[in-house]
């Protein structure tokens, strides 16, 4: 994952610094506004990426070494969130309204099941360590946090249409 981090990283600088310098330039309030729009999608793209990439390392290097009781729903949280990661791209390259429809119905306020899966997964008393328990409360706070970010991605797309 570091490999992929950093090379989104230096894309998402070159696309800032490029973005900058049209900003400077004088735009049509059509295209400032487009400008604008696509520096809004771009910062919450580089949002994903920082989540998934923290929440990917947290898996890998707290949970996927250890093993333990929850090593299954760490793994769900991760696999869910390539759906969601997945689902967007599709989204994003074909614009089809179906797929970005679909989208926002799996990217959905989802507190209700992840209050659920925390009250699953956090109340085992026998064998589970604090640690661990830790680890998956902020596994779940990332996921959430990724689900937010393409909520918000899939009303941006939708805006475009």
């Amino acid at each position: 994952p570091e490999q992929l981090h950093a090379s989104m990283e230096t894309a998402m600088n070159e696309l800032s610094a490029f973005e900058t310098e049209l900003a400077g330039k004088e735009l049509s309030p059509e295209d400032s506004q487009r400008l604008s729009a696509l520096m809004n999608i771009q910062t919450l793209l580089r949002m994903l990426d920082d989540t998934m990439f923290q929440m990917t390392c947290l898996a890998r290097d707290r949970i996927n070494r250890g093993g333990g009781p929850f090593k299954e729903p760490a793994g769900s949280l991760v696999e869910a969130s390539e759906v969601l990661v997945m689902s967007l791209a599709e989204a994003m390259a074909s614009g089809d309204p179906m797929d970005i429809e679909m989208l926002d119905k799996i990217s959905a306020d989802k507190r209700s099941v992840m209050k659920e899966f925390k009250r699953k997964y956090l109340d085992l008393p026998e064998g589970a360590a604090a640690a661990e328990k830790s680890v998956i409360l902020d596994l779940s706070n990332h996921y959430e946090h990724s689900v937010w970010i393409i909520n918000r991605l899939t009303s941006l797309i939708e805006k475009r249409r």
